[in-house]
């Protein structure tokens, strides 16, 4: 898996010039700005594309036949796009915190609890992403993920008016944009517990189901 997992990034190396550039771009704009949220959510949606990338690649040049030959089962091959997903959510989540620590004005717990928001999030888009683009291909499942996390969004927003009672607020401050949610609802730490939980959770389904998927899928 190791093996399969360097071989991702790898291919990614190509992207790391125009990566950079646009990360430090949008680093000056948070900055001048003084809102790390913005950054923050710049790193987490680049952390939650590049499994796309590295799949678009193997896509293009075959490798999914070439692997299958080699002594490497199916299940591995779709593990170790999970496991560098992972990696690079965490790497996100990471510069995502020093970002937060640089220019917001959050504590250290502020930041983490930032921060967990922030990995589930790219959880969630990882785990959207990687089954659809197991059964149906890199474009056409880059289209159905786009649909589903506008839908889940929509929905979920919905949700959430619900369980509160329409008692969830915009606001802006010196951190950047956040939602404040009254205590009835949920406390900070429930919140961001369940959140995490919960996060993990659909991303292990969404292992399973990548799994059966590529299992059945033929070459």
């Amino acid at each position: 898996m190791r093996g399969l997992i360097i071989k991702d990034f790898l291919n990614l190396k190509r992207q790391v010039i125009p990566m950079l550039m646009f990360l430090i771009v949008y680093f000056f704009i948070s900055l001048l700005t003084m809102d790390s949220s913005f950054f923050a959510g710049v790193i987490i949606i680049f952390g939650s594309m590049l499994p796309i990338s590295a799949l678009s690649y193997d896509d293009k040049a075959g490798f999914a036949k070439y692997a299958l030959t080699l002594p490497v089962s199916r299940n591995t091959l779709v593990i170790s796009k999970y496991v560098m997903s992972l990696i690079l959510l965490l790497s996100a989540s990471i510069l995502a915190f020093i970002n937060n620590l640089l220019i917001g004005k959050m504590d250290i717990l502020e930041n983490m609890a930032a921060v967990t928001l922030i990995m589930a999030v790219g959880c969630v888009i990882v785990s959207i992403s990687l089954p659809s683009i197991f059964k149906f291909g890199v474009e056409k499942g880059r289209f159905i993920m786009i649909g589903i996390i506008m839908l889940g969004g929509f929905f979920g927003t919905f949700a959430c008016l619900s369980i509160s009672g329409g008692n969830i607020a915009m606001l802006y401050d010196d951190n950047g944009f956040g939602f404040t949610l009254n205590d009835s609802f949920f406390s900070g730490s429930q919140l961001y517990i369940s959140v995490l939980v919960l996060s993990i959770l659909i991303f292990l389904l969404s292992m399973s189901i990548s799994i059966a998927i590529y299992r059945k899928k033929d070459f």
